[in-house]
């Protein structure tokens, strides 16, 4: 026999496992956690401004202007997740501040023995540390677990050394040449290489470092982590769609380098330098897009589930299965 849950019941089993708490800014706990990312900013208010700077200055940290917009649509998205139980937890949050503090103070004392690192690099670290401290702290430990995939995006707010970030974009490098090369060996155009320099007729190009698509590969990225959170359930399928990103990206790149120098070649010497070299990287782009979605499709599993309309168990009645068709 099956019981209804009376009102006050409900209410104890929310007393005992947290406050299931609505999106609202009115809510006592939300506008205090919005009054304390205020105060944050206010406090950070320097490092933010030499981030927004370095952001416009230096395409290879563009992306971390969009970060706290694409931050906040996953939690908007998984907000019954992470929502769903909360609960203020002072001794988590506030040891958690206090790391934060410890760590800081190196930067703030600019001590010899972290002088390699990037000074904006370790302020919007301890950013990002007070702001998971105050999601803590507002809405408890069960709430952090529920929300590690935006806390970790959060860490892409920090500007990454470029000698780090040279790595990744070297072999994205490497992979668009040895795509070039192999589209202009099935098309028979006749080619002479040397490394990153291909020797056509009438026509020499270099793969330049800025050719290999960093803004391109880390929007795609970024993109590779939202689709697999959202539409993957499998770890080791996120992290294949992670790792897709440097075959897809060297393909798109390969395949740009070689169409605009066969448009070169065969149709005008102004495409060269013309638009789809400067501005036409979007349209590879929205095609890199294409396939890493295509592939996330392949990943999906299907949900070809069987619907059985099948009525209450009663002696003598049969049962009406309409999952089946003859």
């Amino acid at each position: 026999m099956v019981h209804p849950i009376s009102d006050q019941t409900a209410t104890q089993t929310a007393d005992q496992s947290g406050t299931n708490v609505a999106l609202k800014l009115t809510d006592g706990r939300n506008l205090f956690f919005v009054l304390y990312l205020a105060a944050t900013v206010v406090l950070f208010w320097a490092p933010l401004k030499a981030l927004e700077g370095l952001a416009w200055r230096d395409g290879m940290y563009s992306f971390t202007l969009l970060m706290p917009v694409v931050i906040l649509f996953v939690f908007y998205a998984d907000r019954k997740k992470i929502f769903h139980r909360v609960n203020y937890s002072a001794v988590a949050g506030l040891a958690l501040l206090l790391a934060t503090a410890v760590f800081a103070s190196f930067s703030l004392m600019r001590l010899p023995m972290a002088e390699q690192w990037n000074w904006l690099s370790l302020d919007i670290l301890a950013l990002v540390l007070v702001w998971i401290a105050g999601f803590v702290l507002f809405y408890g430990v069960r709430a952090l677990r529920a929300a590690v995939f935006p806390c970790i995006l959060a860490f892409l707010m920090v500007p990454v050394p470029r000698g780090l970030i040279e790595g990744p974009i070297g072999v994205i490098r490497r992979g668009s040449a040895e795509i070039a090369s192999l589209f202009f060996h099935l098309a028979g155009v006749p080619v002479f290489r040397e490394g990153y320099t291909f020797s056509l007729p009438k026509l020499s190009i270099v793969i330049a470092q800025e050719c290999s698509g960093i803004h391109s590969s880390l929007a795609l990225f970024i993109g590779s982590l939202l689709i697999g959170h959202l539409y993957l359930k499998s770890a080791w399928k996120r992290l294949i769609l992670v790792l897709a990103v440097f075959p897809i990206i060297s393909l798109t790149n390969g395949f740009r380098i070689f169409s605009i120098s066969m448009l070169t070649l065969d149709v005008n010497p102004a495409f060269m330098h013309g638009r789809l070299h400067r501005q036409g990287g979007s349209i590879f782009f929205a095609l890199a897009t294409v396939i890493l979605f295509a592939l996330a499709r392949v990943m999906r599993p299907s949900h070809r589930a069987k619907t059985t309309l099948a009525a209450p168990a009663t002696p003598g009645i049969p049962q009406l299965d309409v999952g089946h068709s003859s």
